[in-house]
C-alpha cells in the first residue's frame, strides 16, 4: 500500500475529511482528545494516580548495577533541573540509588519537595536540585455515562454492544 493510501481510503469510505486527523493523531505527538471522543459514545474518562510516589519525570533503565535515565520527559522536573538521558543516577539526598530502591527514596517526599540528585554524565559526577512533581495521573478509568443521549447510546451500542 502506498503512502497516504489509508487516509484516502478512509475519506472515500466515510465521506468525511479525515486527513487533518491522520496528520494530528497518527503522525503528530500531541495528546489525543480522548475525553470528548469517548463522551460522544456515552463513556466517561477520568485520570487517576496509581500511587502516591512523587515523580522525577523520567523513565529509568537498569544497566548492570547502574540505574540510567532512559528518557527525561519534556517539561518534567528532571529536565528543568538539567538532567539528561543517559545520565546515571547515583544518589538522592545522599542515599545510593538502585533500581530496587528508587521508588522508596522518592516515597519519602511529596510533590513540590526539592531533592539533591547526584548523577554521572559520562565520567563527571554532577549535582542537581530537582523539585519533584506530584504523582502522575496515569491510570485511565472508563465508565458508562448514566445520562447518555440517544445518539451516544446508539454509537456506544454499535461500538461495544452496550
Amino acid at each position: 500500500m502506498e503512502k497516504g493510501e489509508i487516509p484516502r481510503l478512509a475519506e472515500e469510505i466515510s465521506g468525511l475529511r479525515l486527513r487533518p486527523l491522520f496528520t494530528a493523531w497518527v503522525h503528530g505527538t500531541g495528546e489525543l482528545p480522548l475525553k470528548p471522543l469517548l463522551a460522544a459514545a456515552g463513556v466517561e474518562l477520568e485520570w487517576e494516580t496509581a500511587g502516591s510516589t512523587p515523580s522525577l519525570g523520567v523513565r529509568t533503565l537498569a544497566d548492570g548495577a547502574d540505574l540510567k535515565l532512559a528518557n527525561v520527559y519534556d517539561g518534567g522536573p528532571a529536565q528543568a533541573a538539567g538532567l539528561s538521558a543517559n545520565d546515571v543516577l547515583c544518589a538522592i539526598d545522599g542515599l545510593r540509588v538502585t533500581r530496587d530502591n528508587l521508588d522508596k527514596l522518592l516515597a519519602r517526599h511529596r510533590g513540590g519537595d526539592a531533592v539533591d540528585v547526584h548523577a554521572f554524565r559520562r565520567d563527571e559526577l554532577m549535582r542537581f536540585t530537582v523539585k519533584l512533581a506530584e504523582p502522575p495521573r496515569d491510570v485511565a478509568r472508563l465508565r458508562l455515562a448514566d445520562k447518555a443521549g440517544k445518539a451516544a447510546q446508539k454509537m456506544r451500542k454499535a461500538w461495544i454492544g452496550t
